[in-house]
């Protein structure tokens, strides 16, 4: 891998922001591709969402690329990645990367590194430029169990900040610690 390949950030992006958000508006051309192609529907969202809408292109601090989609169009996604996907991107996922921690699909691009301080946490997994796919679920219409889902998603995203930062969740609260346990036997992060 050349220098020209490894991106790193701190608080200081030393002009390689702009290149990155040239590269993923490719990426996100690519997605849009295949999504055209097999009749998948998808949506922005996140910091995508809001760079296109607000800064009508990218937000100026934004180092990736989010894409929703329906669990059954996602479902689809995935089924036809490996004979859409170009062989510079990667499909990574906890399926075929066991040290993977990401509850969600993350398309990388091969053969660069986008360092962060989470990176020498986890060198065992690919670290390339990326993008999230993300499935959205439906939820209930019942507004208990509706808050209960909301909760469980929200724990489960702690989860993952606790995984990236080597901290754990927040023992002071019973229904974190109860969704935390339950989560981790659902989807063990290692």
């Amino acid at each position: 891998m050349d220098d020209d390949s490894i991106f790193m950030f701190s608080d200081s992006y030393d002009g390689k922001l702009n290149d990155i958000q040239q590269i993923l508006l490719g990426f996100l051309l690519e997605v849009d591709r295949i999504c055209k192609k097999h009749n998948i529907k998808y949506f922005l969202g996140g910091g995508s969402l809001l760079g296109a809408v607000r800064h009508k292109g990218f937000i100026p601090w934004d180092d990736d690329a989010d894409v929703m989609m329906l669990r059954k169009d996602y479902d689809k996604f995935l089924s036809v990645l490996p004979s859409e996907l170009p062989n510079y991107l990667f499909a990574q996922t906890q399926k075929n990367e066991k040290d993977s921690h990401f509850p969600f699909t993350k398309l990388r691009i091969n053969d660069t590194l986008l360092s962060t301080e989470f990176t020498s946490r986890f060198p065992n997994i690919h670290n390339g430029i990326f993008l999230d796919v993300l499935a959205q679920d439906y939820t209930s219409n019942n507004a208990f169990l509706r808050k209960i889902h909301m909760k469980a998603t929200a724990s489960s995203r702690w989860l993952v900040l606790d995984k990236w930062r080597g901290t754990s969740v927040n023992a002071n609260s019973r229904f974190s610690s109860l969704c935390a346990n339950i989560l981790r036997k659902i989807f063990p992060l290692g």
